[in-house]
């Protein structure tokens, strides 16, 4: 099954029925020279899970796998590993955003103010203004459609 899939998404080496000491030592060979992405469900998978660099463990998959996981999907459709990687990458450059408007406000405007150039009310405006603005950016990814 495994390497049927493989085929059908393109990926080339494939490692199937391995125990889960295998898991483990397969995953610490690849870090060596690659970034390592393990996906499993299981208590077997729960080792490999902790030393990938992403481990990803699928919705219905037992606790221990679920809390040894970055990334838990809520269903068992693999194409969500793709769509979450994508959205977590929207989410990071949004949280990018919002720190250089937040920082951008305190590096102006509180200096500013502090010297006496801006009064203290638009100091004040201009944080709840800014304020505003992160949390209307974080909304944003609301209307994110991921395929």
């Amino acid at each position: 099954v495994a390497k049927d899939v493989a085929n059908k998404i393109g990926i080339d080496t494939v490692y199937s029925q391995l125990l889960p000491q295998d898991k483990v030592e397969k995953v610490e060979e690849l870090l060596v020279n690659h970034i390592v992405a393990f996906v499993g469900d299981g208590i077997n998978d729960a080792l490999a899970l902790n030393k990938a660099d992403l481990s990803i463990a699928m919705g219905s998959g037992s606790d221990v796998a679920l809390n040894s996981s970055d990334i838990t999907l809520s269903n068992n459709k693999l194409e969500n590993i793709n769509k979450s990687i994508k959205l977590s990458k929207k989410v990071y450059h949004n949280i990018l955003q919002n720190f250089a408007w937040a920082f951008s406000y305190n590096i102006i405007a509180i200096p500013l103010a502090f010297m006496g150039v801006l009064s203290p009310i638009v100091a004040g405006t201009c944080m709840a203004f800014s304020n505003i603005t992160v949390v209307l950016n974080a909304l944003r990814l609301y209307k994110v459609k991921v395929k």
